[in-house]
């Protein structure tokens, strides 16, 4: 085993998948998703390299990636990154876990943020992705995993599913 913690990378090469491959094998949400063939081999593959999901920590920022913000101002070429920053003519709401991030409880050691939801705009690293930087607040769920909804203009992400397709993730 390497000198560091095995990444999700390491897995999807040690089982000869993608790494998205690998994540969908790993997740019970989405392991449907993929053969049982490659399941068996990521998670032979996972365990033989000691890998461990990373939770993000309550407290700080993540960085969401999704399609479908609208029209921006200033947008770049078809298929070109933006050269300044583009940001959405309003900002969406997030919900992580219980609540949505502008309307949580906050807990009494915590400093909130004014403004949860820091950047929405045009990714300025990968062509025609939406960006949305978000604060995880402290009361997120440490023991189960947290469902993620984006709403922008009343439009709800996805929303919460019945049939277990839902967007989560973990916190520390």
């Amino acid at each position: 085993m390497p000198d560091r913690p095995a990444t999700l990378r390491d897995v999807a090469a040690a089982a000869r998948v993608h790494p998205a491959t690998a994540s969908r094998a790993l997740n019970p949400e989405t392991r449907i998703l993929v053969s049982e063939d490659t399941a068996r081999r990521v998670t032979e593959a996972a365990e033989r390299l000691g890998y461990r999901p990373n939770p993000v920590a309550r407290g700080d920022y993540i960085s969401i990636y999704a399609t479908g913000q609208g029209m921006v101002s200033n947008p770049p070429a078809d298929g070109d990154v933006p050269r300044e920053v583009t940001s959405t003519p309003s900002l969406p709401r997030v919900f992580i876990g219980s609540c949505f991030v502008d309307s949580c409880a906050h807990s009494t050691n915590e400093v909130y943020p004014a403004q949860p939801v820091q950047f929405s705009g045009l990714s300025p690293q990968y062509p025609g992705v939406w960006q949305i930087n978000v604060y995880i607040p402290q009361i997120s769920d440490v023991t189960a995993a947290n469902v993620v909804l984006v709403q922008l203009n009343s439009i709800v992400s996805g929303g919460l599913t019945t049939n277990g397709f839902n967007t989560v993730i973990y916190v520390k």
